[in-house]
């Protein structure tokens, strides 16, 4: 099974591979306006935002190695090969639960939509 190593998804930039990966998108649109004003000759802003109508998905997709369909085991390396893949899906199903409570949606949304005002003062 070392080839799966060889084969499996692509893990990062330098050519690495993994048995299995759990992969994540955050898309993201929220129309905002704003007014802004100058203080200190210039050298401060204060900003009001208001950010509404805020739409946040996230998508993860798992890449679980399978066996092509022509490939034929005998019982033992059947049974070694369900085994196998079972904690692969299972670990990369640790990585989906991680995922979603590191990027809970409903909460990220009342963040942004906290933000009311910026003061940046550039002296």
């Amino acid at each position: 099974m070392k080839s799966i190593g060889r084969v499996g998804p692509l893990k990062d930039h330098m050519g690495n591979r993994a048995a299995g990966m759990a992969r994540l998108k955050i898309r993201h649109t929220y129309p905002y306006r704003y007014k802004y004003k100058f203080y200190n000759n210039q050298k401060s802003i204060m900003a009001s935002v208001y950010i509404y109508d805020i739409h946040l998905s996230q998508e993860i997709n798992v890449t679980l190695p399978v066996i092509q369909d022509e490939i034929r085991l005998n019982k033992r390396d059947a049974l070694w090969w369900d085994t196998y893949s079972l904690c692969i899906a299972e670990h990369e199903n640790d990585h989906v639960r991680i995922i979603k409570q590191m990027f809970p949606v409903e909460d990220i949304k009342k963040e942004i939509q906290s933000v009311t005002s910026i003061y940046l003062d550039v002296s």
